[in-house]
């Protein structure tokens, strides 16, 4: 092996572990319970949906606030699986796009804890097989759609919009739809999931929009 083939050798390592990064938008998402789905990265258009604002605080320890992140100024460590209850809130559609919020809430953790970017999300049927999911993570400067750290008091909660298409919901055909019954979420920086019900139909091949969490 000469210089050159051992120089190439290093760079590339040194690549596949920056891709291995989690909580700025740039991971494949992951879970314990179903296979891994794909996600990218995308400066989507406008969305249908106006993204959630970040409340101002009116009590001290149920509200969730944005703050910079928590490695950057010594915050709370990450919100984990173990610490966080989970649910799905659909809301209103439109035409053929339907959307619901992952809400992820601070119930076991002894003090606050810091969530940063984008979960992950996999559809799986009645039967609790993966079903195909196509996670596309909504990043847009321009808009304010970029993760931001958001620090959970106990009690506290942060959502993550979701938003994707279903066709047959306008008389459109069921080719590249699955039909799910729950889904399998991980909170960012973390492996282990929590599985909830979650019955929607998500065509073009499972793709679901997913936004950056912000503050409930």
């Amino acid at each position: 092996m000469n210089a050159r083939t051992t120089n190439v050798g290093i760079v590339l390592s040194v690549a596949a572990l920056l891709m291995t990064a989690c909580g700025s938008g740039t991971k494949t998402d992951a879970s314990a319970a179903a296979a891994p789905s794909t996600a990218t990265t995308t400066a989507a258009p406008t969305p249908t949906t106006a993204p959630a604002t970040t409340p101002v605080p009116t009590s001290g320890s149920t509200v969730a606030t944005t703050e910079p992140p928590s490695s950057a100024t010594g915050g709370p460590a990450a919100c984990v699986t173990r610490d966080l209850e989970f649910a799905i809130e659909p809301s209103k559609g439109m035409g053929d796009v339907r959307s619901a919020d992952v809400v992820i809430t601070n119930v076991h953790a002894d003090g606050p804890c810091g969530v940063f970017g984008y979960g992950g999300l996999g559809l799986m049927d009645a039967q609790g097989a993966a079903l195909p999911t196509n996670l596309t993570r909504l990043d847009v400067p321009a808009q304010g759609l970029v993760p931001r750290q958001v620090i959970l008091a106990p009690g506290a909660s942060a959502l993550e919009h979701l938003e994707w298409t279903d066709t047959t919901a306008t008389g459109g055909g069921a080719a590249g739809c699955v039909r799910s019954a729950s889904v399998v979420i991980t909170p960012p920086d973390d492996k282990p999931s929590a599985v909830v019900p979650f019955t929607a139909t998500v065509c073009d091949g499972g793709k679901i929009t997913g936004w950056p969490y912000v503050a409930r």
